[in-house]
């Protein structure tokens, strides 16, 4: 039986900073599916938000490879289309445009996908509606609470039903009972739209509700349990020697960049 292509894929992925003297990541292996839920669990410097920029082509790695469907590693332009079309975003500090209302943020990220301005808007004030914003979407960024903000970054996210969706630290920001609001509707919307979600996170809660959990440390993964039903070749078992290694090799104290 053929086995399922992977979403996206990372072989042996390095990533270091001044010429070395930082290693963000180090012979990173990691498979994610399609309608997959993986929670990236790690402390601050452990390398989640450097994985979380190399998934997204943000960032390119210094060494190996990042595979798109199992096509070639994209170029710079590729990536950009990607994450217009297909990837979607969730950051920790929002990144919402402060000129734009929250009606206007979501929709700008529709924007040259051969959809009309009238569709856009109407798209955009349902995904609004959608996250309890129906009464907000003409506020600016500097009106919103903290909450508020990160429901627009999810409604923004998911504006091009993208396959991939990647938050890096969502609810990092937010108190607690804006913290558990929104990670409620990050996985709803996820549920709903049928896209693989990679959630960077040191909040056990958080991560707890993924099927399949990625627990890092000083740039490696070092433990991937998942779910007894997902394919078996898309887990990297570590080793306690690989481990070992890992830290020896980063030089014990050397703190990954986040």
């Amino acid at each position: 039986m053929m086995r399922a292509v992977p979403l996206i894929r990372m072989e042996n992925v390095g990533r270091i900073f001044d010429g070395g003297a930082i290693v963000a990541l180090r012979d990173v292996n990691l498979s994610i599916n399609e309608g997959e839920c993986v929670a990236i669990i790690g402390k601050s410097g452990s390398g989640k938000s450097s994985l979380i920029q190399l998934l997204c082509g943000c960032d390119e790695p210094t060494s190996g490879r990042v595979r798109w469907r199992e096509r070639p590693a994209p170029s710079p332009r590729q990536w950009r289309m990607l994450r217009a079309t297909d990837i979607g975003i969730v950051f920790q500090e929002f990144n919402l445009l402060p000129i734009l209302t929250a009606l206007e943020n979501v929709e700008i990220a529709m924007v040259g996908q051969g959809v009309s301005a009238a569709k856009r808007r109407r798209r955009a004030a349902e995904l609004l509606a959608r996250v309890g914003l129906e009464t907000r979407q003409h506020h600016l960024p500097a009106k919103l609470s903290g909450g508020e903000r990160q429901r627009v970054a999810i409604a923004r996210s998911v504006a091009n039903n993208p396959a991939l969706l990647l938050a890096d630290e969502p609810t990092g920001s937010l108190d607690s009972v804006s913290a558990a609001a929104v990670t409620d509707l990050m996985f709803e919307m996820q549920r709903t739209h049928g896209a693989a979600l990679v959630v960077a996170t040191h909040d056990q809660s958080l991560a707890a509700r993924c099927r399949r959990r990625v627990v890092m440390k000083d740039g490696c993964i070092v433990d991937d349990s998942a779910a007894a039903s997902a394919p078996a070749w898309s887990v990297e078992r570590v080793s306690p020697e690989k481990a070992l290694g890992c830290a020896r090799d980063r030089g014990g104290g050397t703190e990954a960049r986040p």
